[in-house]
């Protein structure tokens, strides 16, 4: 069993492929029963702070330039473009994520509505709580798009901790926010 090779499911999405596509994100999502999913990941990455106005150009652009790039040498991708790649793959990966992540939270309770394709998520489904730091000394934990913070502390190992357990009893993500208010760290304790 040392040497076996690994193999990805044919029961899971996008196996078949090197790269998976816009289509393969949007049936990835429709099979989640997310409503509107382009729609969806852009209202996320917007909320928390990623202001990539059209994801689904956004993928299929950086998909190109990553094509052009892997096959061919001379390719010129600007330093900006790259920087504005990262920015946006972050926002792209974490909404993703939380929708995904909320869909299999919404399947283990076994929520029939969901389970008949009564009721689809969409990207207000998705409550965050927020830990954002001031630059200075202090970590505050808002919900949502509320500006007035819950709890405050220059621990961010405790106050983070804390802002998970709370996170947790309530379904919601937890986003962590550098001193620059750019995602660094997201989590979702209520699947974990």
């Amino acid at each position: 069993t040392g040497n076996t090779a690994y193999e990805i499911s044919s029961l899971s999405f996008g196996y078949d492929q090197s790269n998976i596509t816009s289509t393969d994100v949007a049936e990835i999502l429709t099979a989640l029963c997310i409503d509107n999913h382009w729609s969806a990941l852009g209202r996320i990455a917007s909320r928390v702070g990623i202001g990539v106005v059209d994801l689904k150009s956004f993928f299929n652009n950086a998909a190109a330039r990553r094509h052009i790039a892997a096959h061919q040498a001379s390719a010129d991708i600007e330093t900006t473009d790259l920087i504005n790649y990262g920015y946006g793959v972050v926002g792209l990966a974490m909404a993703f994520d939380l929708l995904i992540s909320r869909a299999l939270r919404i399947i283990l309770d076994a929520n029939r509505e969901y389970l008949t394709q009564k009721k689809k998520i969409s990207g207000n489904h998705i409550s965050i709580r927020f830990l954002t730091y001031d630059g200075k000394k202090w970590w505050r934990e808002t919900v949502d798009d509320k500006t007035r913070a819950l709890k405050r502390d220059d621990d961010i190992i405790k106050i983070k901790a804390d802002c998970i357990v709370r996170a947790r009893l309530n379904g919601q993500a937890v986003v962590l926010k550098g001193d620059k208010g750019f995602p660094e760290e997201w989590f979702t304790p209520d699947i974990d």
